[in-house]
């Protein structure tokens, strides 16, 4: 046959680049499950936050600023699959953080009154993954 030896060059060639993404594509697909995590994280979060939300008793413990009611509520649903912080400030105020070195999801919601109070207070939930 003429020519033989140019078609197993083009195989050769073809195969080779079928390897080299596949490399690329195993790579970049165990880079993309982080992003699940996060995903993870935020439905987490989101789902706290509106349990305390709608919880009259959780609600008035922000009002309060006590932070120990929703420290319970929050690590009963973490089942040690994530970390967080609560913090509790007024409208006004800054609420500190204190992340430095890692990949914080951070999310908020205002609680302004229940029943008997008003005083408009800021809770601010951060959630990051266990590593």
């Amino acid at each position: 046959m003429v020519n033989s030896r140019g078609w197993f060059r083009v195989f050769e060639a073809i195969t080779a680049s079928l390897i080299l993404l596949g490399v690329f594509l195993f790579v970049f697909n165990e880079g993309g499950q982080g992003y699940n995590d996060l995903e993870g994280v935020e439905d987490f979060s989101a789902q706290i936050l509106n349990d305390i939300e709608l919880n009259d008793t959780l609600r008035a413990a922000v009002i309060r600023g006590d932070v120990d009611p929703l420290n319970e509520v929050v690590s009963a649903q973490a089942n040690n699959i994530f970390n967080f912080s609560i913090a509790i400030c007024d409208l006004r105020d800054l609420c500190p953080t204190g992340f430095n070195n890692e990949e914080v999801f951070s999310s908020q919601i205002i609680i302004s009154s229940n029943p008997t109070d008003y005083d408009p207070k800021l809770l601010k939930l951060n959630v990051w993954s266990l590593e």
